[in-house]
């Protein structure tokens, strides 16, 4: 019956208008996109850094709440980017179109998590980076969320939580991420430090994102569970757990982030964690889970399970 009520409830799209006010964002399980914007579209790229196949907007009507965007500045824009490869989105049409989404069912809410993607060592443009996206996020005013160890659902309602791995300036709201990892085994001591009170959470994190082998496709798969059970184990944890990476040769060079590449790791990792996650009741939530290619079943004969995870990570919340 209740696997029945989630699967409505994920079809009428209003999933997160049915978790109760008091419910800790901390403690629900949230499906999310891994370099979001690639659904729209490059530039150009021949197939490298492509790791979704819906735009933003279907993604969201999926079920998605959680977007990984990676802006930096271009002229008078601020575009998104997968590395040096530019979407045919800009940071703000993103934005606008979670809050066309918002405006449309302000009982839902979405979280987005932020980096500079390119230049990130060069000091200028850090500053110029830092300085437009806070001014951005600020204009937003209160539909920006500030960020707080216990913020609940219905303080975000309406609403788009900023999490950054590059610091912006000039703003209150969000947090920034202090001790992101890219290990193969993740980490548990990383921090989200609100922006307006200085409060912290602690933060699991998991983004091993280059599995080369079978070896390390099966770790990755391993810190994907790990992480799960260490979340669900403690309600006011946050953890941000990636699904994504890639596993790929490409003219014979070694982990070039191909589209087959993302696709060969999300076929076998997608099988995994749906094995995993099953019919058990996950209390305390599982988390954010990034992935790739949400809402794709099979594609170019790699059977990639994507609207499945969604639907699993959403019905998790209602079991």
């Amino acid at each position: 019956m209740l696997l029945f009520l989630a699967q409505v409830l994920y079809a009428q799209n209003d999933w997160l208008t049915r978790i109760d006010d008091k419910t800790p964002v901390a403690a629900l399980s949230i499906p999310g996109t891994h370099n979001s914007a690639t659904g729209n579209g490059l530039v150009c790229g021949l197939g490298i850094g492509v790791t979704q196949q819906l735009t933003i907007d279907e993604q969201w009507e999926l079920g998605v709440r959680a977007f990984d965007l990676r802006p930096d500045i271009k002229g008078d824009n601020i575009n998104i980017y997968h590395g040096a490869m530019r979407a045919r989105v800009t940071f703000a049409q993103a934005i606008e179109t979670i809050f066309e989404k918002l405006d449309a069912a302000p009982g839902e809410f979405a979280v987005v998590i932020l980096r500079q993607e390119r230049f990130a060592s060069d000091f200028r443009k850090r500053e110029m980076w830092s300085d437009a996206v806070g001014r951005y996020i600020a204009s937003l005013g209160d539909r920006a969320a500030v960020f707080g160890p216990v913020l609940t659902v219905g303080e975000m309602r309406g609403k788009i939580l900023f999490l950054t791995r590059s610091q912006y300036s000039g703003c209150e709201k969000g947090a920034y991420i202090r001790g992101w990892s890219h290990a193969e085994g993740g980490t548990d001591d990383a921090l989200i430090v609100s922006y307006g009170n200085g409060g912290e959470a602690r933060l699991s994190v998991q983004d091993f994102y280059s599995p080369l082998t079978a070896g390390k496709q099966r770790a990755k798969l391993v810190s994907i569970l790990a992480h799960i059970e260490h979340k669900a184990a403690d309600g006011l944890l946050w953890s941000i757990n990636y699904l994504s990476g890639y596993s790929s040769l490409l003219l014979g060079i070694d982990g070039v982030p191909s589209k087959k590449g993302y696709m060969r790791n999300a076929a076998y990792v997608h099988s995994g964690f749906l094995d995993c996650l099953g019919e058990r009741d996950y209390g305390n939530g599982i988390g954010i889970i990034m992935l790739d290619y949400a809402g794709v079943e099979l594609l170019n004969g790699f059977e990639l399970l994507g609207k499945r995870v969604v639907e699993a990570v959403i019905e998790s919340n209602f079991r």
